[in-house]
Protein backbone atom coordinates (compact mmCIF):
# COMPACT_ATOMS: atom_id res chain seq x y z
CA UNK A 1 0.00 0.00 0.00
CA UNK A 2 1.25 3.58 -0.70
CA UNK A 3 2.18 5.79 1.65
CA UNK A 4 -1.16 8.07 3.16
CA UNK A 5 1.17 11.36 2.60
CA UNK A 6 0.96 12.15 -1.06
CA UNK A 7 1.77 15.69 -2.75
CA UNK A 8 -1.16 17.67 -1.60
CA UNK A 9 -2.55 15.49 0.92
CA UNK A 10 -3.80 16.96 3.80
CA UNK A 11 -5.13 14.87 7.07
CA UNK A 12 -8.74 14.33 6.68
CA UNK A 13 -8.92 15.19 10.76
CA UNK A 14 -8.11 19.07 10.18
CA UNK A 15 -10.29 19.29 7.83
CA UNK A 16 -14.16 20.57 9.39
CA UNK A 17 -17.07 19.45 7.46
CA UNK A 18 -20.55 20.54 7.27
CA UNK A 19 -22.78 18.47 9.38
CA UNK A 20 -25.91 16.44 8.23
CA UNK A 21 -27.57 18.88 10.54
CA UNK A 22 -26.15 21.88 8.99
CA UNK A 23 -26.70 20.95 5.23
CA UNK A 24 -30.56 20.97 5.92
CA UNK A 25 -30.13 24.25 7.31
CA UNK A 26 -30.00 24.14 10.76
CA UNK A 27 -28.37 26.97 12.73
CA UNK A 28 -24.63 26.56 13.25
CA UNK A 29 -21.91 25.68 11.11
CA UNK A 30 -18.67 26.78 9.73
CA UNK A 31 -18.59 30.52 9.85
CA UNK A 32 -18.61 32.01 6.15
CA UNK A 33 -19.96 28.89 5.19
CA UNK A 34 -22.41 28.79 1.85
CA UNK A 35 -23.43 25.11 0.58
CA UNK A 36 -23.95 25.53 -2.80
CA UNK A 37 -25.24 21.80 -3.91
CA UNK A 38 -26.33 18.91 -1.16
CA UNK A 39 -26.61 15.54 -3.28
CA UNK A 40 -26.27 12.02 -1.50
CA UNK A 41 -23.06 11.35 -3.23
CA UNK A 42 -21.71 14.80 -3.14
CA UNK A 43 -21.51 18.29 -1.21
CA UNK A 44 -20.60 21.75 -2.37
CA UNK A 45 -19.87 24.23 -0.33
CA UNK A 46 -17.91 27.91 -0.09
CA UNK A 47 -15.93 29.51 2.81
CA UNK A 48 -13.17 32.09 3.63
CA UNK A 49 -9.91 30.43 3.05
CA UNK A 50 -8.48 29.99 6.84
CA UNK A 51 -5.54 31.79 6.18
CA UNK A 52 -6.31 34.59 3.82
CA UNK A 53 -9.78 34.86 3.80
CA UNK A 54 -10.06 34.78 0.23
CA UNK A 55 -13.25 32.44 -1.23
CA UNK A 56 -12.04 28.69 -1.98
CA UNK A 57 -14.47 25.87 -2.51
CA UNK A 58 -14.76 22.58 -0.84
CA UNK A 59 -16.29 19.25 -4.04
CA UNK A 60 -16.80 16.53 -1.37
CA UNK A 61 -17.52 13.08 -2.74
CA UNK A 62 -18.91 10.93 0.11
CA UNK A 63 -20.92 7.64 0.76
CA UNK A 64 -18.01 5.98 -1.15
CA UNK A 65 -18.31 1.95 -1.38
CA UNK A 66 -15.93 0.26 0.45
CA UNK A 67 -14.11 -1.95 -2.37
CA UNK A 68 -13.83 1.68 -4.25
CA UNK A 69 -12.76 3.18 -0.85
CA UNK A 70 -9.93 0.58 -0.44
CA UNK A 71 -8.75 0.48 -4.23
CA UNK A 72 -8.63 4.15 -4.41
CA UNK A 73 -6.56 4.08 -0.74
CA UNK A 74 -4.47 1.84 -1.64
CA UNK A 75 -3.50 3.75 -5.35
CA UNK A 76 -4.91 7.20 -6.15
CA UNK A 77 -8.33 8.78 -4.94
CA UNK A 78 -10.57 10.71 -7.38
CA UNK A 79 -9.69 13.71 -5.94
CA UNK A 80 -6.01 12.97 -5.61
CA UNK A 81 -6.08 12.65 -10.17
CA UNK A 82 -8.06 16.18 -10.04
CA UNK A 83 -6.03 17.55 -7.88
CA UNK A 84 -2.80 16.48 -10.04
CA UNK A 85 -4.59 17.27 -13.16
CA UNK A 86 -5.98 20.74 -11.97
CA UNK A 87 -1.63 21.11 -10.71
CA UNK A 88 -0.55 20.29 -14.57
CA UNK A 89 -3.20 22.85 -16.02
CA UNK A 90 -1.68 25.51 -13.77
CA UNK A 91 2.12 24.58 -14.72
CA UNK A 92 1.11 24.68 -18.34
CA UNK A 93 -0.63 28.54 -17.58
CA UNK A 94 -4.26 27.39 -18.43
CA UNK A 95 -6.71 28.89 -16.77
CA UNK A 96 -8.27 26.61 -14.14
CA UNK A 97 -9.91 26.40 -10.62
CA UNK A 98 -6.42 26.10 -9.01
CA UNK A 99 -6.11 23.08 -6.27
CA UNK A 100 -5.11 23.68 -2.28
CA UNK A 101 -5.08 20.81 -0.80
CA UNK A 102 -7.33 16.78 -1.54
CA UNK A 103 -8.24 15.12 1.73
CA UNK A 104 -10.38 11.67 2.78
CA UNK A 105 -11.50 10.36 5.78
CA UNK A 106 -14.87 8.71 7.81
CA UNK A 107 -17.52 10.91 9.07
CA UNK A 108 -20.45 9.71 10.74
CA UNK A 109 -23.03 12.41 8.77
CA UNK A 110 -21.13 11.24 5.27
CA UNK A 111 -19.53 7.87 5.55
CA UNK A 112 -16.50 7.26 3.94
CA UNK A 113 -15.26 10.60 2.21
CA UNK A 114 -12.94 12.41 -0.30
CA UNK A 115 -12.67 16.05 -0.50
CA UNK A 116 -11.17 18.43 -3.22
CA UNK A 117 -10.59 22.43 -1.65
CA UNK A 118 -9.90 24.90 -4.38
CA UNK A 119 -9.78 28.72 -5.25
CA UNK A 120 -12.85 29.94 -5.72
CA UNK A 121 -13.25 31.42 -9.70
CA UNK A 122 -14.93 34.53 -8.74
CA UNK A 123 -18.12 35.99 -10.33
CA UNK A 124 -18.40 32.72 -12.52
CA UNK A 125 -21.01 31.59 -14.93
CA UNK A 126 -20.63 28.37 -16.74
CA UNK A 127 -21.35 28.22 -20.63
CA UNK A 128 -24.57 26.89 -19.99
CA UNK A 129 -25.86 29.68 -17.64
CA UNK A 130 -24.65 32.37 -20.21
CA UNK A 131 -26.87 30.94 -23.11
CA UNK A 132 -29.30 30.33 -20.32
CA UNK A 133 -29.74 33.90 -19.09
CA UNK A 134 -29.52 35.34 -22.54
CA UNK A 135 -25.94 36.40 -22.54
CA UNK A 136 -24.56 33.92 -25.54
CA UNK A 137 -22.76 36.90 -27.05
CA UNK A 138 -20.48 37.05 -24.25
CA UNK A 139 -18.96 33.82 -24.77
CA UNK A 140 -15.64 33.96 -26.97
CA UNK A 141 -16.35 30.82 -29.14
CA UNK A 142 -12.86 31.20 -31.11
CA UNK A 143 -11.41 31.54 -27.14
CA UNK A 144 -12.98 28.29 -26.56
CA UNK A 145 -11.63 26.24 -29.36
CA UNK A 146 -7.98 27.75 -28.49
CA UNK A 147 -8.36 27.04 -24.78
CA UNK A 148 -8.98 23.29 -26.14
CA UNK A 149 -5.98 23.48 -28.49
CA UNK A 150 -3.50 24.96 -25.73
CA UNK A 151 -5.10 22.15 -22.93
CA UNK A 152 -4.52 18.86 -25.92
CA UNK A 153 -0.86 20.58 -26.95
CA UNK A 154 0.05 20.35 -23.24
CA UNK A 155 -0.65 16.62 -23.54
CA UNK A 156 -3.98 17.06 -21.53
CA UNK A 157 -6.86 14.63 -22.38
CA UNK A 158 -10.29 15.89 -19.95
CA UNK A 159 -11.95 13.03 -20.51
CA UNK A 160 -15.70 14.31 -19.74
CA UNK A 161 -15.13 17.61 -21.52
CA UNK A 162 -19.01 19.56 -21.68
CA UNK A 163 -19.77 22.95 -21.83
CA UNK A 164 -20.50 22.91 -18.14
CA UNK A 165 -16.53 22.17 -17.48
CA UNK A 166 -15.71 25.69 -18.81
CA UNK A 167 -16.50 28.97 -16.72
CA UNK A 168 -16.45 32.56 -17.86
CA UNK A 169 -14.82 35.28 -15.51
CA UNK A 170 -13.73 38.77 -15.34
CA UNK A 171 -10.05 38.84 -16.44
CA UNK A 172 -7.35 41.12 -14.40
CA UNK A 173 -6.19 43.18 -17.22
CA UNK A 174 -10.18 43.54 -17.99
CA UNK A 175 -12.60 41.38 -20.39
CA UNK A 176 -13.28 37.64 -19.39
CA UNK A 177 -11.09 34.67 -19.33
CA UNK A 178 -12.41 30.76 -20.15
CA UNK A 179 -11.39 28.36 -17.39
CA UNK A 180 -11.49 24.45 -17.00
CA UNK A 181 -13.26 23.24 -14.50
CA UNK A 182 -14.13 19.53 -13.02
CA UNK A 183 -11.17 17.12 -13.88
CA UNK A 184 -11.22 13.76 -12.24
CA UNK A 185 -11.31 11.53 -15.94
CA UNK A 186 -8.32 13.85 -16.93
CA UNK A 187 -5.10 11.96 -18.69
CA UNK A 188 -1.59 13.35 -18.91
CA UNK A 189 0.38 12.36 -21.80
CA UNK A 190 4.07 13.08 -22.36
CA UNK A 191 3.57 14.93 -25.92
CA UNK A 192 0.48 16.83 -27.60
CA UNK A 193 -2.37 14.81 -28.20
CA UNK A 194 -3.65 17.29 -31.03
CA UNK A 195 -6.00 15.41 -33.43
CA UNK A 196 -5.74 12.14 -31.50
CA UNK A 197 -8.37 9.92 -30.67
CA UNK A 198 -8.36 11.30 -26.85
CA UNK A 199 -8.72 14.88 -28.24
CA UNK A 200 -11.52 13.95 -30.82
CA UNK A 201 -13.22 12.96 -27.42
CA UNK A 202 -12.96 16.08 -25.97
CA UNK A 203 -13.77 17.85 -28.67
CA UNK A 204 -17.17 16.27 -29.84
CA UNK A 205 -19.26 17.76 -26.84
CA UNK A 206 -18.30 21.48 -27.34
CA UNK A 207 -18.75 21.19 -30.81
CA UNK A 208 -21.79 19.53 -30.63
CA UNK A 209 -22.92 22.32 -28.53
CA UNK A 210 -21.33 25.22 -30.54
CA UNK A 211 -23.29 23.83 -33.64
CA UNK A 212 -26.20 23.84 -31.59
CA UNK A 213 -25.71 27.02 -30.92
CA UNK A 214 -24.22 28.47 -34.43
CA UNK A 215 -24.81 26.31 -37.15
CA UNK A 216 -22.89 24.33 -38.93
CA UNK A 217 -19.97 26.56 -40.77
CA UNK A 218 -19.67 28.73 -37.84
CA UNK A 219 -19.10 25.04 -35.86
CA UNK A 220 -16.52 24.24 -39.19
CA UNK A 221 -14.71 27.30 -38.68
CA UNK A 222 -14.07 26.84 -35.06
CA UNK A 223 -12.38 23.14 -35.75
CA UNK A 224 -10.40 24.99 -38.16
CA UNK A 225 -9.26 27.48 -35.63
CA UNK A 226 -8.50 24.74 -33.28
CA UNK A 227 -6.13 23.48 -35.64
CA UNK A 228 -7.46 20.91 -37.76
CA UNK A 229 -7.44 20.81 -41.21
CA UNK A 230 -10.16 20.76 -44.00
CA UNK A 231 -10.72 17.23 -43.88
CA UNK A 232 -10.36 16.77 -40.27
CA UNK A 233 -12.71 19.34 -39.65
CA UNK A 234 -15.32 17.72 -42.18
CA UNK A 235 -14.83 13.98 -40.56
CA UNK A 236 -15.43 16.19 -36.92
CA UNK A 237 -18.67 17.52 -38.37
CA UNK A 238 -19.46 13.92 -39.01
CA UNK A 239 -18.56 12.47 -36.37
CA UNK A 240 -21.13 14.92 -34.55
CA UNK A 241 -24.46 13.03 -36.31
CA UNK A 242 -23.24 9.61 -35.23
CA UNK A 243 -24.99 8.35 -31.81
CA UNK A 244 -23.17 8.23 -28.77
CA UNK A 245 -20.80 5.54 -27.86
CA UNK A 246 -22.43 2.55 -26.00
CA UNK A 247 -20.96 2.44 -22.03
CA UNK A 248 -18.98 -0.64 -22.50
CA UNK A 249 -17.39 0.84 -25.21
CA UNK A 250 -16.50 4.30 -23.19
CA UNK A 251 -15.08 2.31 -20.30
CA UNK A 252 -13.38 -0.08 -22.99
CA UNK A 253 -11.59 3.15 -25.15
CA UNK A 254 -10.57 4.56 -21.53
CA UNK A 255 -8.75 1.66 -20.61
CA UNK A 256 -6.99 2.55 -24.26
CA UNK A 257 -6.13 5.73 -23.35
CA UNK A 258 -4.91 4.79 -20.33
CA UNK A 259 -2.01 2.74 -21.06
CA UNK A 260 -1.32 5.42 -24.13
CA UNK A 261 -1.23 7.58 -21.45
CA UNK A 262 1.32 5.23 -19.27
CA UNK A 263 3.54 4.50 -22.47
CA UNK A 264 3.64 8.23 -23.27
CA UNK A 265 4.80 9.19 -19.85
CA UNK A 266 7.34 6.64 -19.51
CA UNK A 267 8.58 7.58 -22.90
CA UNK A 268 8.68 11.16 -22.52
CA UNK A 269 12.48 12.44 -23.62
CA UNK A 270 13.46 15.74 -23.55
CA UNK A 271 11.02 17.34 -26.15
CA UNK A 272 7.16 16.87 -26.74
CA UNK A 273 6.73 15.05 -29.51
CA UNK A 274 3.06 14.63 -31.17
CA UNK A 275 1.12 11.30 -30.45
CA UNK A 276 -0.02 9.74 -33.71
CA UNK A 277 -3.50 9.32 -33.84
Amino acid sequence: MRPTRRPGHLAGSTVLLPTRHELDGGPGGIPGCRVLKVERKSVLWRCPHPVDGSPVVFKMYRNRGGVSWLREKAFQFRVEREFQALQLLCREGIPCSVPLFWSFGHHPDHGRWELLCMREIQAAESLPELVARGRQSEIDFAGLFALLRRMHRAGFHHGRMEPRDVLVAPAREGGTCLHIIDTPHAMSFGADITSTAMARVDIREIALWARERLGADACRALLLHYGLGEAGAAAALTNLDRPSTPRLIRHLRRFVFGVRSRLSRLGKAGSRTPIKA
